[in-house]
């Protein structure tokens, strides 16, 4: 748990940051399941970032070319909470010449989740990687900056 904030000096007040997570918890755990095979799982969550909400269109700035946006209070509300799980599946091959190691990796498996769309079209949840909405041209609509799934193959090998 932490908390993080600024002090203005000219206003002669305390603010919340923009990058503030309250809470953060990671669990991190594997299992042999043969002499030669493990399996590794880690899980993250963490309080979402900081944010102003925006209101919708003030005015068109004509020399910008774009909407300027109405926000309300800074930092008044949080994102979504970032929620991950990655997997791991290890398997060591003992030769004469060498020790071999596999490894296949499910990375930020979550975000699949953002692939998979509810009834009205929207996905089931997306994570947000950052501390910033992308506002459409107008301003009324939002989204988050996500990542998309990953897999990796290793192969590490010891003489």
């Amino acid at each position: 748990m932490s908390q993080c904030e600024d002090y203005n000096s000219w206003t002669r007040r305390w603010s919340k940051r923009d990058w503030d997570i309250t809470n953060y918890l990671q669990a991190i755990g594997s299992y042999k399941i043969t002499p030669k095979l493990d399996f590794g799982l880690r899980l993250r969550y963490s309080d979402g970032f900081w944010y102003t909400p925006v209101l919708g269109r003030q005015y068109y700035d004509e020399d910008e070319a774009y909407y300027r946006l109405k926000v309300t209070q800074p930092n008044s509300k949080r994102m979504d909470p970032y929620i991950n799980v990655d997997l791991k599946l290890e398997e060591k091959i003992p030769l004469k010449w060498a020790n071999v190691r596999i490894a296949v990796e499910g990375i930020n498996l979550v975000n699949a989740l953002g692939f998979i769309k509810k009834k009205n079209g929207k996905p089931i949840y997306l994570m947000p990687e950052g501390n910033y909405f992308n506002y459409n041209y107008y301003g009324d609509e939002k989204e988050v900056e996500t990542f998309i799934p990953l897999g990796s193959l290793g192969v590490n090998v010891e003489f």
